[in-house]
């Protein structure tokens, strides 16, 4: 039965109407809140509404289950942005409920919503439902294939896995339209002209731009974009070395030439302060260039607010392709931490820029610019666009990014494997098993530098490893550490590197805690080592790891604190009370703390449900992107396992934005294609390339630079050496050094 819901009290929001049929609503604070005094009893429920909100805003519902509002019983609820449409999202009450509050976002503004309401989904909806998510995701040409493998998947794994299945569809992926049923490439096109008309009362810009590269054909980029403007009232400053034939770009008036033998950049913009005469100042890098109404929009918002400093929205290219839009404005700019890299370039009165003539280092001076400014306003266009490059300039200043890869470590014998799977086998038995399954399929893939290594038997493979590593930048390795109850497997490689001591390389270890099965998924079915977590069990764990966390070279964050990763912390009963117990035991063995970082896999979002301190991406965990097996050509007929679109993949993560306040790692994959483990039903994500994981990387990198503390500079790959996964730094026969120099590149993009 359908329940539309009436709001029961209100705080910090308000009607713009006194009439209860109204959808418009003011929110007066960082915390608006609708509460409503219905009851449910525990099940599946349709939730629905309607609404929109210029500025994007996260809807959050808290369930008080008769114990109070928490965030453990909160969950996503869905978005409201500029489409005004209607919005689902499939919810489970795990027990009864006695009342609800819903916060729509976390900032003032008007916005509207309506509707609300609450529908029971009986057995029959339930898996109607999932079904039709399943097409509205993959299409209506992966119907049958859908029956196939749920008529297979029931045969292997039994009724409960099904319905589990189905849950996790509705309940993770079934969020409103707006945020995982569309998708759009981004693409920039630039707008046409605005018509000017000249006014007294129009700022004059003055636009530095420190030449050091010598690449004129970067300068003429970068140049034309300034002499295309819509807005013409401007005078560029063009600081450098060997400048005097630039008098041909723009009329005399326009263009003023300031020599400087430095290398540094802020030597370049301190030599060009004299010579301002604008009421505002912006500052261009020569790699980059603006949109032809940049200039315009800056100079309508100065008319209408005088303010002191204007921001822009902005994106990256390489060559001809833009890519990891940033739309500032779906962050509130006084809780962004690192404001500094957060706002890009800026358009600032030249007053306060003057004042600050003489600092060493940019980052400082637009720290004080931002700080002295007492009206900062933001423009809601993409018209900055900066070149996917490295720096021209020393940047000594800037934390570098730690990029931390996963590291397997089955590439050596072991009883139980041989027990298991045949004498000798290692990852490498079904790596070179594999075989393609469509025209142009890479498999096998190869490896080059390495070999088919033995981690234990092969002298040196680890030097060789650590030495490739450092080569291309890699800050360590994220180590699967597999513990069962007291027993570990695949030890040796990890013991062998701490017992090394000369080996002077930063390592951390991810406890790989599920079951070890014949379906390599995790799965509990044909059980080879089972996983126990109960309170004695994950006591010892800590136990153990104790005497590695005190290892010099192990990853420490946030003030020299050990960080362990837990991949499946839906597994553990009680993880909040474990997380607790192992930070207590850290303190009484001299350790100063414990940060315990939640994998983002098996439907798990927020580390702060578990007790953890952050959250780590983990794709393909996550991940959204079109079915298009029927697309591929040559595909064997046989195949029963999924194709995904690898681009798809990497733009819809360059637009994610951790929407709540815990901490968050981003992590990427470079590729991923099982093959080698799954045969015929097997998971790819067909147009991975070097190229596409670059931009990946530099989206993450630029968003951990903006978003996270400098201790909490880190960004995850997976993987270093997941060859049966299709997925590895390690260099192949297909791409060589391809990814490890792709992964250098984007850490190095300034």
């Amino acid at each position: 039965m359908k329940k539309t819901m009436s709001v029961s009290s209100l705080y910090g929001l308000e009607m713009k109407t006194m009439n209860e049929s109204s959808n418009e609503w003011n929110s007066l604070n960082n915390d608006p809140q609708m509460y409503f005094n219905e009851t449910f009893v525990k099940g599946f429920y349709k939730i629905v509404w309607q609404g929109a909100s210029n500025d994007t805003r996260y809807l959050r519902l808290y369930i008080n289950y008769g114990e109070g509002y928490s965030q453990d019983n909160s969950l996503l609820l869905g978005v409201l942005n500029e489409k005004e449409n209607t919005h689902f999202k499939i919810v489970k009450f795990d027990n009864n409920v006695k009342d609800l509050r819903l916060d729509p976002g976390d900032m003032p503004g008007e916005f509207k919503f309506e509707n609300l309401s609450f529908e029971k989904i009986s057995f029959v909806s339930y898996f109607r439902l999932a079904f039709e998510k399943y097409t509205n995701l993959y299409g209506d040409e992966s119907v049958l294939q859908l029956i196939k493998k749920g008529y297979r998947k029931w045969r292997e794994h039994g009724f409960r896995w099904v319905i589990t299945r189905a849950e996790t569809l509705l309940v993770n992926h079934s969020s409103d339209s707006g945020m995982q049923q569309s998708y759009e490439s981004y693409k920039y096109v630039e707008q046409e002209p605005m018509k000017y008309i000249e006014s007294a009362i129009d700022p004059l810009f003055s636009i530095i731009l420190p030449f050091h590269s010598g690449d004129l054909q970067l300068l003429n980029t970068c140049l034309d974009s300034v002499r295309r403007q819509s807005f013409t009232k401007y005078e560029i400053i063009v600081v450098g070395k060997n400048i005097a034939g630039l008098t041909n770009y723009f009329e005399k008036s326009q263009l003023k030439l300031v020599e400087v033998a430095s290398d540094n950049f802020m030597d370049h913009i301190n030599a060009a302060l004299p010579n301002i005469s604008g009421d505002y100042t912006f500052v261009l890098e020569e790699e980059d260039f603006i949109s032809i109404n940049t200039l315009y929009y800056v100079s309508q918002a100065i008319k209408e607010t005088n303010s002191d400093l204007i921001y822009m929205d902005e994106d990256r290219f390489m060559g001809e392709e833009h890519f990891a839009p940033l739309f500032k404005g779906e962050f509130i700019f006084s809780d962004i931490k690192n404001k500094c890299e957060f706002i890009g370039p800026v358009f600032v009165k030249s007053e306060i820029m003057k004042g600050n003539s003489g600092l060493n280092h940019y980052s400082l001076l637009k720290d004080n610019l931002i700080t002295q400014s007492k009206v900062i306003q933001h423009i809601p266009h993409v018209i900055y666009h900066k070149r996917a490059s490295v720096s021209q300039w020393e940047e000594g200043e800037k934390e570098k990014i730690k990029i931390i890869p996963f590291y397997l470590p089955q590439y050596h014998e072991i009883p139980e494997n041989n027990e298991w799977w045949g004498k000798g086998f290692t990852e490498w038995t079904n790596v070179t098993k594999a075989a393609p399954l469509y025209e142009g399929h890479y498999q096998p893939q190869i490896p080059t530098d390495l070999g088919y290594y033995n981690l234990v038997e092969d002298k040196n493979i680890r030097e060789r490893q650590v030495e490739l590593a450092r080569k291309y930048n890699i800050f360590g390795f994220c180590y699967y550490y597999y513990w069962f109850n007291g027993k570990r497997l695949l030890e040796k490689p990890l013991n062998d590197m701490i017992a090394n001591k000369e080996l002077d390389f930063p390592f951390c270890i991810c406890w790989a805690n599920e079951s070890w099965s014949r379906r390599w998924d995790g799965q509990e079915k044909e059980l080879l080592m089972q996983q126990i977590h109960d309170e004695d069990s994950d006591k010892r764990f800590i136990e153990e790891v104790i005497p590695m966390l005190k290892d010099s070279r192990y990853i420490c964050i946030e003030d020299g604190v050990p960080i362990i990763l837990i991949y499946r912390a839906e597994l553990f009963p009680d993880l909040k009370n474990t997380v607790k117990f192992w930070k207590e035991k850290c303190r009484e063995n001299g350790i100063k703390d414990l940060h315990v970082c939640m994998v983002q896999s098996f439907g798990q979002q927020d580390p702060e449900l578990h007790g953890c301190d952050s959250a780590v991406e983990f794709p393909p965990h996550g991940v959204y992107a079109a079915e298009i097996s029927n697309q591929i050509k040559g595909l064997d007929p046989e195949f029963d396992g999924n194709i995904y679109n690898y681009r798809e993949v990497v733009e819809r993560n360059l637009r994610k934005k951790n929407s709540n306040d815990y901490k968050w790692f981003r992590g990427a994959m470079l590729s991923w294609d099982n093959t080698a483990r799954r045969k015929k039903s097997s998971n790819i994500f067909f147009d991975a390339s070097p190229a596409e994981y670059e931009k990946w990387m530099i989206g993450l990198i630029d968003y951990t630079r903006k978003f996270n503390r400098k201790d909490n500079q880190v960004v995850f790959v997976n993987a270093w050496n997941e060859w049966a996964e299709g997925t590895h730094l390690e260099p192949d026969t297909k791409y060589g050094h391809g990814y490890l120099e792709a992964t250098q590149r984007a850490l190095n993009v300034r």
